[in-house]
């Protein structure tokens, strides 16, 4: 036998030995056992369902058919200020307020005049328009119930003008809101002028 034929044959040897060597040592067995390993592992270890959050049940009455309703009171008019002349008179307006929707219906000034030569008149600045009074509180938007109330419909309620220590004249409106029967809101509205001043605050 020659050299090669002897070389290759110890190396087939050799290789068949090594193998057998590898198949008992169970490699290959432990080997799928540990992708079992790893597979159970994942399972295992996989997030937990989310719970889902609880919903609150609706309420029994549908708030959107609540019944709102408002206290009208007697509809009246009131006047700050005045426009007599400057030596009896510290206002440089006169404005005239109604309690329905608590709002301006004239507003005229004391030291100017329409330019009418025959027949001059103290300057008027507002007036009403139509059935529109000026500033009127038209309506309160109720977000969480879904509706409107039209606030330029109802008289509002006033204990009249007063007389601040400063010299300066301050009414008040207010608006009572019920909510299917009970007390929902009250709302206030305050006008002040002062002395010598055409600004309404």
């Amino acid at each position: 036998m020659d050299s090669k034929k002897l070389f290759t044959l110890l190396i087939s040897t050799y290789l068949v030995i090594c193998g057998i060597l590898i198949f008992d040592s169970g490699l290959f067995g432990k080997q799928e056992n540990a992708s079992n390993q790893i597979i159970t592992l994942a399972a295992q270890t996989k997030s937990p369902a989310k719970s889902e959050p609880e919903i609150a049940p609706l309420p029994e009455k549908d708030i959107s058919q609540s019944k709102i309703t408002a206290v009208s009171a007697e509809e009246k008019t009131f006047t700050l200020g005045s426009i007599l002349p400057a030596k009896e008179n510290p206002y440089t307006l006169e404005i005239i307020l109604t309690t329905k929707g608590a709002a301006i219906t004239s507003a005229r000034l004391r030291d100017y005049d329409n330019r009418d030569p025959k027949n001059p008149q103290p300057l008027e600045l507002l007036s009403t328009i139509e059935t529109t009074n000026t500033m009127s509180s038209e309506r309160l938007e109720l977000l969480g119930i879904g509706k409107y109330f039209p606030l330029d419909k109802i008289n509002w309620q006033s204990s009249g003008v007063a007389q601040n220590s400063d010299g300066a004249q301050t009414i008040s409106f207010y608006a009572e809101i019920f909510k299917d029967g009970d007390k929902f809101a009250k709302l206030t509205n305050t006008y002040t002028l002062k002395p010598e001043d055409y600004l309404l605050n």
